[in-house]
């Protein structure tokens, strides 16, 4: 079991958060005596999947109707497919992007000529996107 604050401090997220999703319904951290948060084992894993769903782009009331509706496999899988394959675009385009920062890089360090085509690059990228910039 474990505080508001150990809990906001374990997973990167304000208390204001928590208590966002406590008031929403998506967790139902158990209390003490006194009234306080006491955040038990079911809590958590609640919040870690929040916080993975949430990353990944799924709406907090696509997130509520997946803790809703537990045994529908077949909306899970809807939402977790599209999610998926958009996820995956984003990190396909991230890799570009980070691929174009190296690049860059080099290329200001003086181990790239300066004078290459953006049309080069992109052809040199999908082609083999380690070689890159290795050309």
């Amino acid at each position: 079991m474990a505080k508001i604050a150990q809990v906001a401090e374990k997973t990167n997220m304000t208390a204001y958060t928590l208590r966002y999703y406590e008031k929403e319904g998506l967790i139902r951290p158990p209390r003490d005596e006194n009234g306080i948060r006491d955040f038990d084992e079911d809590s958590l894993r609640r919040i870690y999947a929040i916080m993975h769903y949430r990353r990944a782009g799924v709406s907090l009331a696509q997130i509520k109707e997946i803790f809703n509706s537990p045994d529908d496999d077949a909306f899970h899988l809807e939402i977790l497919e599209a999610t998926r394959k958009q996820l995956a675009a984003e990190i396909l385009a991230l890799e570009e992007t980070m691929n174009y920062l190296d690049y860059k890089i080099e290329v200001h360090k003086g181990k790239h000529p300066k004078n290459i085509s953006m049309e080069e690059w992109l052809a040199m990228w999908k082609e083999n996107p380690a070689l890159a910039l290795k050309k």
